[in-house]
């Protein structure tokens, strides 16, 4: 159905077009573009730094870690008024430095010129707190080749309970696509 969408879309682009502008654009910024996932985000990670006592025995406790993947996800959980039943938290982990957890030191692995940005911060040890107590764990990220080989040490090193549940999220690779196909 999207992909009929999307064909749809581009069969119609001209019909689309005003004078050169498109008139979704002023949608997206009448929302801040971007800025807006970035915030609902942000705002989620300042008000729920932790869990509540009321979803202890619920269990129904999600914790949400990642990048913008993970931004862009909570906004699809909060605009389709998903997972309502649920009290969920965030934790922020730039792109650039990526989720790991493992005996290699981190910022060895991260482009030299973004080590300071991931120096004692957007590190997920910091959202372990939060993982011991969550009964999901969402990892959403634009991974990187080095984390994503790593990630079976991350998720051994999260010490999770038979009773959580860890899904991973991140871009999907069709590799080389045949246009003429």
């Amino acid at each position: 159905m999207l992909a009929l969408f999307l064909i749809r879309t581009a069969d119609n682009r001209s019909m689309i077009m005003n004078n050169g502008g498109d008139p979704y654009l002023p949608d997206l910024q009448k929302y801040g573009n971007w800025k807006y996932v970035v915030k609902a985000f942000d705002y989620r990670a300042t008000i729920n730094n932790s869990f509540s006592n009321a979803t202890i025995k619920s269990k129904r406790r999600i914790v949400l870690i990642g990048d913008s993947f993970a931004q862009d996800f909570y906004n699809m959980i909060i605009e389709g008024r998903h997972l309502l039943k649920y009290e969920i938290c965030v934790f922020y982990v730039s792109a650039r430095c990526q989720i790991y957890i493992g005996p290699e030191d981190r910022l060895n692995l991260i482009e030299a010129g973004h080590r300071h940005t991931c120096t004692n911060a957007y590190d997920i040890k910091y959202a372990l707190p939060l993982v011991r107590q969550a009964n999901i764990i969402i990892l959403a990220g634009f991974w990187q080749e080095w984390s994503a080989r790593r990630l079976p040490s991350t998720l051994k090193l999260l010490n999770l309970t038979k009773q959580q549940q860890v899904f991973v999220i991140g871009a999907k690779n069709f590799g080389k696509v045949n246009p003429a196909l």
